[in-house]
């Protein structure tokens, strides 16, 4: 059984002749296959790859260990003033395991840190079967939302988060209370009639657990619903969502809620400030020695006699 590895970052000049001296001391190659890295224009080398393949899985193996790891993410300099580092035309390449197609295609996936995918999510047009018997009025205010939701977004600084809701639209009579109670009983109700979904089979084994539903009292309607798990979250949100059985004059708009890092960051000095201050109310309560009061009544007996 053959093993491949890819050495990089080899210099654009140097020649099949200078590759096989830096590495074949280290056992005989089977196979090896050049590639050129060209620049952005096209029309220079920028620097040489090459597919090595090794009958000898412990060659392999002493070539990659030598090769890479300690070297993976330094700088040249850094290369250099290291004992393993394999040089051609003294300048130090890289070592690596050949990937497969899947394994590069998983490895360049970008992971959606921002929770961008969830941009949609309760997202109606005039298009949708959903839309139906919603005043157009009602239409126009879910188009402007959902526009300022994208504008907002251009800065990389705003992402959604996925255990907070934003309910609008919500009648004035109604309270935190209720609205509680009416979002927790919406994920067991979606639970009950979407059984098939993926997202449904894992929410349902959890109990469901809300840590805050806050009013905001400077706009009417409007309310954040902060739940413990995102499958809980996202339940909801479908359930609800422009949902006509919950109030007889308007349907709810409920999508994820957008923060910022600037926020996030404000909040972990918060809950860094309130450990502190915990920590020294502790240690001072450690300090404190209380002063007994009364007598010794040993003292006083042995004074008698």
């Amino acid at each position: 059984m053959t093993t491949e590895l890819f050495c990089t970052h080899i210099p654009e000049d140097a020649t099949l002749i200078d590759i096989l001296s830096a590495i074949e001391p280290f056992g005989k190659i089977v196979r090896i296959a050049l590639s050129k890295k060209m620049n952005k224009e096209g029309d220079a080398v920028e620097y040489q790859s090459a597919f090595l393949t090794y009958d000898d899985p412990e060659v392999a193996k002493r070539l990659l260990e030598y090769g890479s790891n300690e070297n993976k993410g330094k700088l040249v300099s850094e290369k250099l003033l290291s004992e393993k580092v394999i040089k051609i035309l003294d300048e130090p390449v890289l070592i690596l395991e050949k990937k497969t197609r899947e394994e590069l295609a998983q490895q360049n996936t970008k992971v959606d840190k921002r929770n961008l995918h969830l941009m949609y999510e309760g997202h109606i047009t005039a298009e949708n079967a959903v839309s139906m018997g919603v005043p157009p009025e009602e239409m126009a205010k879910r188009q402007k939302l959902f526009k300022d939701k994208q504008e907002k977004l251009i800065d990389t600084n705003f992402f959604f988060v996925p255990t907070r809701l934003c309910v609008m639209n919500v009648p004035d009579d109604i309270g935190t209370g209720r609205l509680r109670k009416i979002f927790a009983v919406a994920v067991n109700r979606y639970c009950r009639t979407h059984k098939k979904e993926e997202i449904v089979k894992e929410a349902a084994k959890n109990t469901v657990r809300i840590t805050e539903v806050r009013q905001v009292p400077t706009q009417k309607g409007l309310f954040f619903i902060e739940f413990t798990r995102h499958d809980h979250a996202l339940c909801a949100l479908r359930q609800t969502n422009n949902n006509p059985d919950y109030f007889k004059d308007r349907r709810m708009i409920v999508e994820f809620a957008i923060s910022s890092s600037f926020v996030l960051k404000d909040k972990k000095k918060k809950e860094i400030k309130k450990k502190e201050e915990l920590t020294r109310k502790v240690e001072k309560k450690k300090q404190f020695v209380p002063v007994k009061y009364g007598f010794d009544t040993e003292s006083e007996h042995s004074d008698e006699e």
